[in-house]
């Protein structure tokens, strides 16, 4: 007997997919929040080393590794919906392995599923940024503290 390959309509008809596409929403939209604070948590980061508020900038580092577990869990959990999701359509996963949220968003049509798609990337994109501001932030601040050091060392071996 052959196996009929499950459509998009016939899971909209069983009410299954609705649920399935709102739980991954849900999960969308913590992830969304999540990041979110993890971008300000990286502004904030920024401030703390552009006024070298050391101790201050402990706190937040902590603060973004608890965010970044949460962020990863959230993470996980929206590709195990998306996965999910593929198979009760019977997208070929091989195929869609790239962007497979983008391809539920195109065939479930829904506009809402489709915003937090954009929302999340767009938050992919500012965390990016925001990481790599800060990493050369960091990065002078090392080189000013070496060359400081540096200078130091320098004056304490002409003073003896």
């Amino acid at each position: 007997m052959k196996t009929k390959k499950t459509t998009l309509s016939s899971l909209k008809r069983n009410k299954g997919f609705e649920s399935e596409v709102e739980k991954l929403m849900q999960v969308i939209n913590l992830q969304i929040a999540t990041l979110e604070k993890f971008l300000s948590l990286l502004n904030k980061e920024e401030s703390l080393l552009i006024s070298s508020d050391f101790s201050a900038l402990e706190r937040v580092k902590k603060e973004q590794e608890g965010n970044l577990r949460l962020t990863k869990t959230l993470e996980e959990k929206r590709r195990q919906f998306t996965k999910t999701l593929q198979k009760k359509i019977g997208l070929n996963q091989q195929k869609n392995l790239w962007n497979p949220l983008g391809e539920l968003v195109k065939l479930s049509g829904s506009t809402e599923l489709e915003k937090l798609q954009i929302a999340l990337l767009n938050l992919h994109r500012k965390v990016k940024i925001q990481r790599e501001k800060n990493d050369y932030l960091i990065k002078q601040s090392v080189n000013y503290i070496d060359n400081n050091k540096r200078r130091l060392g320098e004056e304490l071996r002409i003073k003896s």
